[in-house]
């Protein structure tokens, strides 16, 4: 019989304690601790995924296999690194790293240690997706609207890293082609970084995407909508919804409607993690799509102050 693997999550927060309350019910692992400097945060969270807290990674026992990374964005870069050099596979939340030196080097990191990397976006494991990716489809245009509320949370970050990384990572993996052109517009409603954004990316293959984010929007949403020349997609992340246009030469066009499932998407993510390290093979969302997402945030975000400097 394998044994469990045994893993940690790191960070407590918004989305860590939901890794640690997933981790804990998962078949085929034993989650031996969650960490978090915060006994406040950390505690409640060890006890509803019942297993113990402990408030540094170095208090983390040798006889680690894997870590999922739910701390804050500047500090992904050296607990990732920390773990990677110790041997261990690591599971860290997008974006994958503050900057883009520090998401180049995270790669090299991985690539020498020869474990697995992988960044959590997890649209990716949106059940709807599932069905977006079973329907061939050669998109000429792709319109990606993400919209959220202001809540104060992710001020001290960009929209564009907020937001936006999750449709730039989705356009490119629907586009499937290098991006040859970027032009972006953005600003600040509430500061002090970027609170909306907008960009235009242009494919080698001729598909073009525009991508809108806020997070001072009056109403939520995310939504995608794909053209080709025989179909058009129109997805809703939100309500797990997908809607087929298929165009007829000879007959009138037939609309079909798929329903992605109620599984937690975290679940799905963290799954296809424990079985890219089981099987030895890359994940869904490695280290090389991590840092394509980086790139682009950090091309858009270099683009919009260009034109509208941060003071």
């Amino acid at each position: 019989m394998t044994s469990p693997l045994r893993m940690a999550v790191l960070g407590t927060g918004h989305l860590g304690r939901h890794h640690a309350r997933n981790l804990g019910q998962m078949d085929g692992v034993h989650l031996i601790a969650v960490v978090d400097p915060s006994e406040e945060r950390g505690r409640p969270a060890a006890d509803t995924a019942k297993t113990a807290w402990v408030a540094r990674p170095e208090d983390l026992p040798a006889d680690l296999d894997a870590v999922s990374i739910a701390a804050p964005t500047p500090m992904h870069f050296e607990l990732a690194k920390h773990f990677l050099e110790r041997g261990v596979h690591v599971l860290v939340e997008k974006p994958m790293t503050a900057t883009l030196d520090e998401a180049r080097a995270l790669v090299a990191i991985a690539a020498k240690a020869k474990r697995c990397l992988q960044v959590g976006h997890i649209e990716r494991f949106n059940p709807v997706w599932q069905h977006v990716t079973n329907t061939p489809c050669s998109p000429r245009f792709i319109d990606a609207e993400r919209f959220a509320a202001h809540t104060g949370r992710s001020l001290d970050t960009s929209v564009v890293f907020d937001l936006m990384i999750h449709d730039l990572d989705l356009v490119c993996a629907l586009a499937a082609s290098d991006v040859v052109d970027l032009r972006a517009t953005g600003g600040v409603v509430v500061g002090p970084f970027e609170d909306w954004a907008e960009c235009r990316l242009t494919f080698a293959n001729g598909a073009v995407a525009e991508i809108r984010a806020s997070r001072v929007n009056p109403a939520g949403g995310r939504r995608t909508r794909v053209f080709a020349t025989d179909k058009t997609l129109e997805i809703d992340f939100q309500t797990r919804k997908l809607q087929i246009v298929e165009k007829g030469t000879t007959t009138p066009q037939t609309v079909r409607e798929l329903q992605g499932s109620e599984e937690e998407p975290l679940r799905r993510e963290l799954a296809s993690f424990v079985a890219a390290i089981r099987g030895g093979t890359r994940p869904v969302v490695s280290e090389l799509e991590g840092l394509r997402a980086v790139e682009l945030a950090d091309r858009v975000i270099g683009q919009i102050r260009q034109s509208r400097p941060i003071r």
